[in-house]
Protein backbone atom coordinates (compact mmCIF):
# COMPACT_ATOMS: atom_id res chain seq x y z
CA UNK A 1 0.00 0.00 0.00
CA UNK A 2 1.26 3.59 -0.89
CA UNK A 3 0.91 5.67 2.45
CA UNK A 4 -0.20 8.83 0.78
CA UNK A 5 -0.30 10.50 4.48
CA UNK A 6 2.55 12.29 6.51
CA UNK A 7 1.22 9.59 9.76
CA UNK A 8 -0.46 8.31 12.75
CA UNK A 9 -2.15 10.96 14.93
CA UNK A 10 -0.69 10.67 18.11
CA UNK A 11 -3.90 8.57 20.17
CA UNK A 12 -5.11 10.23 23.76
CA UNK A 13 -1.68 9.34 25.99
CA UNK A 14 -3.58 7.67 29.00
CA UNK A 15 -2.60 4.48 28.68
CA UNK A 16 -4.14 1.92 31.30
CA UNK A 17 -4.97 -1.85 31.58
CA UNK A 18 -8.12 -2.68 30.49
CA UNK A 19 -8.37 0.04 28.16
CA UNK A 20 -10.42 -0.53 25.01
CA UNK A 21 -8.88 -1.96 21.56
CA UNK A 22 -7.58 -0.01 18.40
CA UNK A 23 -10.09 -1.28 17.04
CA UNK A 24 -12.86 -0.58 19.24
CA UNK A 25 -11.78 2.66 19.99
CA UNK A 26 -11.41 4.17 16.02
CA UNK A 27 -14.75 2.39 14.89
CA UNK A 28 -16.72 3.50 17.65
CA UNK A 29 -17.22 7.10 17.29
CA UNK A 30 -18.63 9.16 20.48
CA UNK A 31 -22.09 10.62 20.48
CA UNK A 32 -23.43 12.01 17.02
CA UNK A 33 -26.00 9.12 17.19
CA UNK A 34 -27.92 10.91 13.88
CA UNK A 35 -25.17 10.97 11.95
CA UNK A 36 -24.00 7.30 12.41
CA UNK A 37 -27.19 6.15 11.96
CA UNK A 38 -27.96 8.42 8.95
CA UNK A 39 -25.01 6.75 7.00
CA UNK A 40 -25.15 3.27 8.33
CA UNK A 41 -28.67 3.31 6.59
CA UNK A 42 -27.45 4.75 4.03
CA UNK A 43 -24.41 2.46 3.44
CA UNK A 44 -26.57 -1.03 4.31
CA UNK A 45 -28.94 0.39 1.46
CA UNK A 46 -26.65 0.93 -1.15
CA UNK A 47 -27.75 4.63 -1.62
CA UNK A 48 -24.49 6.53 0.15
CA UNK A 49 -23.24 9.58 -2.36
CA UNK A 50 -19.34 8.91 -3.77
CA UNK A 51 -18.56 12.52 -2.12
CA UNK A 52 -19.13 13.34 1.38
CA UNK A 53 -18.30 16.81 3.11
CA UNK A 54 -17.90 15.72 7.47
CA UNK A 55 -18.07 19.29 8.86
CA UNK A 56 -17.92 20.85 12.13
CA UNK A 57 -16.25 22.04 15.12
CA UNK A 58 -12.71 20.24 16.42
CA UNK A 59 -12.83 17.55 18.58
CA UNK A 60 -15.93 16.23 17.90
CA UNK A 61 -15.35 13.05 15.68
CA UNK A 62 -14.94 14.31 12.20
CA UNK A 63 -12.15 12.23 11.59
CA UNK A 64 -13.35 8.68 13.64
CA UNK A 65 -17.07 8.69 11.87
CA UNK A 66 -15.16 8.87 8.18
CA UNK A 67 -13.09 6.26 9.30
CA UNK A 68 -16.30 4.14 11.05
CA UNK A 69 -18.20 4.78 7.27
CA UNK A 70 -14.80 3.27 5.57
CA UNK A 71 -14.51 0.65 7.69
CA UNK A 72 -18.05 -0.38 7.17
CA UNK A 73 -18.03 0.25 3.57
CA UNK A 74 -14.81 -2.33 3.22
CA UNK A 75 -16.00 -4.68 6.18
CA UNK A 76 -15.97 -8.46 4.84
CA UNK A 77 -18.78 -9.08 7.58
CA UNK A 78 -20.99 -5.90 7.59
CA UNK A 79 -24.44 -4.91 9.92
CA UNK A 80 -27.21 -3.09 9.31
CA UNK A 81 -25.88 -0.72 11.94
CA UNK A 82 -22.11 -0.83 11.04
CA UNK A 83 -18.95 -2.34 10.33
CA UNK A 84 -18.39 -5.66 12.28
CA UNK A 85 -15.29 -4.55 14.04
CA UNK A 86 -13.69 -7.66 14.45
CA UNK A 87 -13.05 -9.15 10.65
CA UNK A 88 -9.25 -8.41 8.76
CA UNK A 89 -10.66 -5.50 6.57
CA UNK A 90 -11.82 -3.82 10.06
CA UNK A 91 -9.00 -4.47 12.24
CA UNK A 92 -6.52 -3.02 8.79
CA UNK A 93 -9.35 -0.17 8.60
CA UNK A 94 -8.49 0.79 12.33
CA UNK A 95 -4.34 0.50 12.05
CA UNK A 96 -4.21 2.15 8.36
CA UNK A 97 -2.91 -0.78 6.95
CA UNK A 98 -5.82 -1.26 4.71
CA UNK A 99 -4.83 -1.65 0.76
CA UNK A 100 -8.06 -0.05 -0.17
CA UNK A 101 -8.17 2.48 2.69
CA UNK A 102 -6.31 6.06 1.27
CA UNK A 103 -5.84 8.95 4.13
CA UNK A 104 -4.81 12.72 3.54
CA UNK A 105 -3.74 14.67 5.36
CA UNK A 106 -1.48 18.10 5.42
CA UNK A 107 1.74 17.40 6.61
CA UNK A 108 2.74 19.35 9.77
CA UNK A 109 4.52 22.79 8.56
CA UNK A 110 2.85 23.00 5.61
CA UNK A 111 0.64 25.63 5.05
CA UNK A 112 -1.91 23.40 2.52
CA UNK A 113 -2.46 20.11 0.64
CA UNK A 114 -0.51 19.95 -2.99
CA UNK A 115 -1.06 18.77 -6.63
CA UNK A 116 1.46 16.32 -6.07
CA UNK A 117 -0.45 14.82 -3.01
CA UNK A 118 -3.38 14.53 -4.66
CA UNK A 119 -2.46 13.60 -8.14
CA UNK A 120 -0.73 10.93 -6.14
CA UNK A 121 -4.37 10.18 -4.39
CA UNK A 122 -5.59 9.90 -7.91
CA UNK A 123 -3.20 7.65 -9.23
CA UNK A 124 -4.31 5.21 -6.54
CA UNK A 125 -8.15 5.58 -7.03
CA UNK A 126 -7.55 4.33 -10.68
CA UNK A 127 -6.15 0.90 -9.41
CA UNK A 128 -8.30 -1.89 -8.99
CA UNK A 129 -9.35 -2.79 -4.78
CA UNK A 130 -7.75 -5.57 -3.73
CA UNK A 131 -8.93 -6.14 -0.35
CA UNK A 132 -7.27 -7.97 2.68
CA UNK A 133 -7.72 -11.01 0.59
CA UNK A 134 -7.41 -10.00 -2.77
CA UNK A 135 -11.31 -9.92 -3.14
CA UNK A 136 -11.16 -6.16 -3.08
CA UNK A 137 -14.99 -4.96 -2.27
CA UNK A 138 -14.00 -0.99 -2.99
CA UNK A 139 -11.86 1.54 -1.92
CA UNK A 140 -12.29 4.56 0.03
CA UNK A 141 -10.30 7.63 0.58
CA UNK A 142 -10.45 10.16 3.69
CA UNK A 143 -8.95 13.71 3.52
CA UNK A 144 -8.59 14.93 6.90
CA UNK A 145 -7.96 18.83 6.01
CA UNK A 146 -9.99 19.58 2.45
CA UNK A 147 -10.29 22.81 3.86
CA UNK A 148 -6.77 23.35 3.15
CA UNK A 149 -6.87 22.22 -0.29
CA UNK A 150 -5.60 24.79 -3.31
CA UNK A 151 -6.63 25.97 -6.27
CA UNK A 152 -4.58 24.44 -7.67
CA UNK A 153 -5.12 20.82 -5.96
CA UNK A 154 -8.49 21.50 -6.09
CA UNK A 155 -8.90 21.80 -9.95
CA UNK A 156 -6.76 18.66 -10.65
CA UNK A 157 -9.06 16.30 -8.20
CA UNK A 158 -12.75 18.10 -9.15
CA UNK A 159 -13.10 14.99 -12.00
CA UNK A 160 -12.18 12.51 -9.73
CA UNK A 161 -15.09 14.23 -7.53
CA UNK A 162 -17.38 14.20 -9.76
CA UNK A 163 -16.80 10.69 -11.62
CA UNK A 164 -14.69 8.23 -9.41
CA UNK A 165 -14.23 5.16 -10.48
CA UNK A 166 -16.88 2.80 -9.48
CA UNK A 167 -17.14 1.30 -5.68
CA UNK A 168 -15.11 4.40 -4.79
CA UNK A 169 -16.13 6.53 -2.15
CA UNK A 170 -14.85 10.21 -1.01
CA UNK A 171 -15.10 11.56 2.49
CA UNK A 172 -13.79 15.34 3.13
CA UNK A 173 -13.46 16.67 6.21
CA UNK A 174 -13.17 20.33 7.85
CA UNK A 175 -14.74 22.64 10.78
CA UNK A 176 -16.57 24.43 8.20
CA UNK A 177 -18.40 24.28 4.68
CA UNK A 178 -17.24 28.23 3.72
CA UNK A 179 -13.74 26.85 4.63
CA UNK A 180 -13.70 24.29 1.63
CA UNK A 181 -13.51 25.51 -2.06
CA UNK A 182 -17.44 26.73 -3.62
CA UNK A 183 -15.82 24.26 -6.89
CA UNK A 184 -14.86 21.07 -4.23
CA UNK A 185 -18.13 21.58 -1.43
CA UNK A 186 -20.92 21.75 -4.08
CA UNK A 187 -19.90 18.74 -5.54
CA UNK A 188 -19.87 16.64 -2.02
CA UNK A 189 -22.56 16.12 0.02
CA UNK A 190 -22.85 18.00 3.21
CA UNK A 191 -23.26 16.14 6.51
CA UNK A 192 -22.45 18.43 10.04
CA UNK A 193 -21.80 17.59 13.27
CA UNK A 194 -22.74 18.67 16.36
CA UNK A 195 -20.83 19.35 19.92
CA UNK A 196 -20.76 16.52 21.83
CA UNK A 197 -22.92 15.88 25.28
CA UNK A 198 -20.70 16.66 28.49
CA UNK A 199 -21.61 13.38 30.09
CA UNK A 200 -20.53 11.55 26.40
CA UNK A 201 -17.18 13.36 26.98
CA UNK A 202 -17.15 12.49 30.88
CA UNK A 203 -18.08 9.01 30.30
CA UNK A 204 -15.13 8.57 27.43
CA UNK A 205 -12.42 10.40 30.08
CA UNK A 206 -13.40 7.57 32.81
CA UNK A 207 -12.94 4.94 30.44
CA UNK A 208 -9.35 6.13 29.98
CA UNK A 209 -8.76 5.71 33.19
CA UNK A 210 -9.43 9.20 34.68
CA UNK A 211 -10.69 9.61 37.99
CA UNK A 212 -14.89 10.75 37.98
CA UNK A 213 -14.14 14.30 39.49
CA UNK A 214 -11.34 15.08 37.04
CA UNK A 215 -13.01 13.74 33.99
CA UNK A 216 -16.46 15.43 35.17
CA UNK A 217 -14.38 18.83 35.29
CA UNK A 218 -12.73 18.54 31.92
CA UNK A 219 -16.43 17.10 30.39
CA UNK A 220 -17.93 20.40 31.49
CA UNK A 221 -14.78 23.11 30.03
CA UNK A 222 -14.31 21.47 27.11
CA UNK A 223 -16.89 22.95 25.25
CA UNK A 224 -18.45 20.05 23.63
CA UNK A 225 -15.03 18.68 21.99
CA UNK A 226 -13.30 15.47 23.46
CA UNK A 227 -10.21 16.66 21.22
CA UNK A 228 -10.19 19.83 23.52
CA UNK A 229 -10.83 18.04 26.94
CA UNK A 230 -8.07 15.41 26.05
CA UNK A 231 -5.55 18.28 25.47
CA UNK A 232 -6.47 19.74 28.97
CA UNK A 233 -5.60 16.80 30.42
CA UNK A 234 -2.68 16.17 28.61
CA UNK A 235 -1.45 19.92 29.33
CA UNK A 236 -3.11 19.37 32.96
CA UNK A 237 0.47 19.85 34.61
CA UNK A 238 1.55 22.85 33.59
CA UNK A 239 0.63 26.38 34.82
CA UNK A 240 -1.84 28.05 32.58
CA UNK A 241 -0.51 30.71 29.90
CA UNK A 242 -1.38 34.62 30.82
CA UNK A 243 -4.11 35.94 29.78
CA UNK A 244 -3.43 39.48 31.18
CA UNK A 245 -0.63 39.39 28.39
CA UNK A 246 -2.85 39.79 25.95
CA UNK A 247 -5.65 41.46 27.52
CA UNK A 248 -3.55 44.12 29.10
CA UNK A 249 -3.25 47.93 28.52
CA UNK A 250 -0.82 47.29 26.51
CA UNK A 251 -1.03 43.54 24.47
CA UNK A 252 1.93 41.24 24.48
CA UNK A 253 2.24 39.41 21.95
CA UNK A 254 5.95 38.49 21.71
CA UNK A 255 5.75 38.09 25.44
CA UNK A 256 2.76 35.47 24.95
CA UNK A 257 4.86 33.47 22.76
CA UNK A 258 8.22 33.74 25.15
CA UNK A 259 5.66 32.17 28.03
CA UNK A 260 4.51 29.83 24.82
CA UNK A 261 7.84 28.33 24.68
CA UNK A 262 8.88 27.59 28.12
CA UNK A 263 5.58 25.82 28.32
CA UNK A 264 6.24 23.76 25.49
CA UNK A 265 10.33 22.91 27.05
CA UNK A 266 8.65 22.37 30.49
CA UNK A 267 5.95 19.71 28.84
CA UNK A 268 8.69 17.88 26.76
CA UNK A 269 11.02 18.21 30.32
CA UNK A 270 8.17 16.57 32.31
CA UNK A 271 6.09 14.64 30.44
CA UNK A 272 6.84 11.26 27.66
CA UNK A 273 3.71 12.77 25.68
CA UNK A 274 4.59 12.38 21.57
CA UNK A 275 5.03 14.93 19.71
CA UNK A 276 7.30 17.89 18.38
CA UNK A 277 7.34 21.13 19.96
CA UNK A 278 5.15 22.94 16.69
CA UNK A 279 2.22 19.83 18.00
CA UNK A 280 2.71 20.99 21.56
CA UNK A 281 2.51 24.91 21.01
CA UNK A 282 -0.75 24.14 19.35
CA UNK A 283 -2.30 22.23 22.10
CA UNK A 284 -1.41 24.63 24.53
CA UNK A 285 -3.07 27.59 22.79
CA UNK A 286 -5.79 25.29 21.68
CA UNK A 287 -6.50 25.33 25.46
CA UNK A 288 -5.44 29.30 25.84
CA UNK A 289 -7.60 29.93 23.33
CA UNK A 290 -10.47 28.29 24.93
CA UNK A 291 -10.18 29.35 28.00
CA UNK A 292 -9.81 32.80 26.93
CA UNK A 293 -13.00 33.02 25.32
CA UNK A 294 -14.54 31.37 28.32
CA UNK A 295 -13.12 34.24 30.01
CA UNK A 296 -14.68 36.91 27.40
CA UNK A 297 -18.09 35.19 27.86
CA UNK A 298 -18.08 35.09 31.47
CA UNK A 299 -17.21 39.00 31.13
CA UNK A 300 -20.10 39.61 29.25
CA UNK A 301 -22.63 37.51 31.66
CA UNK A 302 -21.33 39.62 34.47
CA UNK A 303 -21.91 42.75 32.71
CA UNK A 304 -25.58 41.87 32.05
CA UNK A 305 -26.06 40.53 35.59
CA UNK A 306 -26.28 36.65 34.19
CA UNK A 307 -25.32 34.38 36.38
CA UNK A 308 -22.06 32.65 35.69
CA UNK A 309 -20.05 29.83 37.40
CA UNK A 310 -17.88 29.99 40.25
CA UNK A 311 -14.58 31.59 39.25
CA UNK A 312 -10.99 31.85 40.96
CA UNK A 313 -10.17 34.78 42.66
CA UNK A 314 -7.72 35.51 39.62
CA UNK A 315 -10.05 35.12 36.95
CA UNK A 316 -12.86 36.70 38.55
CA UNK A 317 -10.60 40.12 39.24
CA UNK A 318 -9.69 39.63 35.34
CA UNK A 319 -13.40 39.09 34.28
CA UNK A 320 -14.83 41.75 36.53
CA UNK A 321 -12.46 44.72 34.78
CA UNK A 322 -13.45 43.41 30.99
CA UNK A 323 -17.01 43.41 32.30
CA UNK A 324 -16.80 47.32 32.60
CA UNK A 325 -16.20 47.49 28.63
CA UNK A 326 -18.96 48.09 26.68
CA UNK A 327 -20.54 44.85 24.98
CA UNK A 328 -19.33 45.45 21.71
CA UNK A 329 -15.31 45.16 22.24
CA UNK A 330 -16.42 41.73 24.51
CA UNK A 331 -18.27 40.55 21.45
CA UNK A 332 -15.96 41.31 18.91
CA UNK A 333 -13.29 39.79 20.93
CA UNK A 334 -15.24 36.44 21.51
CA UNK A 335 -15.18 36.76 17.79
CA UNK A 336 -11.19 37.35 17.39
CA UNK A 337 -10.66 34.35 19.34
CA UNK A 338 -12.71 32.23 17.20
CA UNK A 339 -11.28 33.72 14.27
CA UNK A 340 -7.65 32.43 16.13
CA UNK A 341 -8.62 28.81 16.95
CA UNK A 342 -9.62 28.68 12.92
CA UNK A 343 -6.31 29.82 12.16
CA UNK A 344 -4.86 27.12 14.50
CA UNK A 345 -7.17 24.74 13.41
CA UNK A 346 -5.87 25.36 9.48
CA UNK A 347 -1.76 25.09 10.19
CA UNK A 348 -1.29 28.93 9.78
CA UNK A 349 1.49 30.50 11.47
CA UNK A 350 1.17 30.51 15.07
CA UNK A 351 3.22 33.56 15.47
CA UNK A 352 0.70 35.69 12.69
CA UNK A 353 -2.36 34.00 14.60
CA UNK A 354 -0.93 35.57 18.18
CA UNK A 355 -0.04 38.66 16.74
CA UNK A 356 -3.70 39.20 14.93
CA UNK A 357 -5.67 37.84 17.79
CA UNK A 358 -3.59 40.44 20.18
CA UNK A 359 -4.73 43.22 17.93
CA UNK A 360 -8.55 43.01 17.77
CA UNK A 361 -9.14 41.76 21.76
CA UNK A 362 -10.98 44.38 24.44
CA UNK A 363 -8.34 46.31 26.26
CA UNK A 364 -8.62 46.72 29.85
CA UNK A 365 -8.12 43.46 31.79
CA UNK A 366 -4.89 44.65 33.47
CA UNK A 367 -2.64 41.76 34.96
Amino acid sequence: MRKLFDGRAGCPATARPGRPSLSARLLNPIGQQTAQSWLASAIAERRLGHALLLYGPAGVGRKTLARYAAAHLLCMQPTASGPCRGCRSCLAAADDSHPDLHILRTPPGKRGLGIDAIRGLIEELALPPRGVDGRGLGKVAIIETAGELGDEAANAFLKTLEEPPENTWLFLVAPRRSQVLPTVRSRCQPLRLSLLDPREIEAVLRAQGLHDDEARRLAEGCGGSLGLALDMHRTAGIAPLDPGLLLGAVPEPEALLRDLALRVQQLKRETDAPGGSHEWRRRLLRVYFAELLRLLRDAQALRCAAAVPPLSPGRARLAGRLARLASRPLENGAQAVEVAREGLARNLNIELVVSRLAAHLPRGGGR
